[in-house]
């Protein structure tokens, strides 16, 4: 059975009542990515898991790097020009919670600590993204993802980027 994001945590505490909060909010914020076409975001939110295609789809119309015109391919080409891909991969490859974790820090300009900024890859930005309180810390990288946990996890890192800001 696929475990979402959502239903990882038996007890609830302040910060994951805090991760609810914001994870209501961003659903519900007027960003970039409510403004996607909705014909492609229902597409992504109906599918079972996330390809690559897709996320980098909705990584590059969020950060501006393409229109919401712009095919999977397209959106993957654009992140290889700017330095966020992720290597290996394809428009059709499964993405998992690490390889999210990475697009997202990418995306929001996320500098992260000493191991990040040393060797910055899915497996550091996803246990960077742990130490920020952006994930919950009972997460598993391996997690596969669906359309709604890069909804949450895109705005989240915006989120704690304006904050910082």
């Amino acid at each position: 059975m696929k475990k979402s994001i959502l239903n990882l945590f038996g007890n609830f505490s302040f910060k994951t009542g805090l991760f609810f909060l914001s994870l209501i909010l961003a659903l519900f914020s007027v960003s970039s990515i409510s403004a996607q076409d909705s014909g492609r975001l229902g597409e992504i939110g109906d599918s079972g898991g996330a390809t690559y295609g897709q996320v980098a789809y909705m990584t590059a119309v969020h950060t501006g790097l393409v229109r919401s015109s712009a095919s999977y391919s397209e959106a993957v080409a654009a992140l290889e020009r700017n330095g966020m891909s992720l290597s290996g991969k394809d428009a059709d490859s499964d993405v998992d919670l690490a390889d999210l974790s990475y697009l997202c820090a990418k995306a929001a300009g996320i500098k992260g600590g000493l191991m990040y900024r040393l060797f910055p890859c899915p497996r550091y930005a996803f246990f960077e993204l742990k130490s920020l309180g952006i994930l919950p810390s009972s997460t598993d990288p391996n997690m596969k993802v669906d359309g709604s946990d890069v909804i949450a996890l895109l705005n989240g890192c915006a989120n704690y980027r304006a904050g910082e800001e």
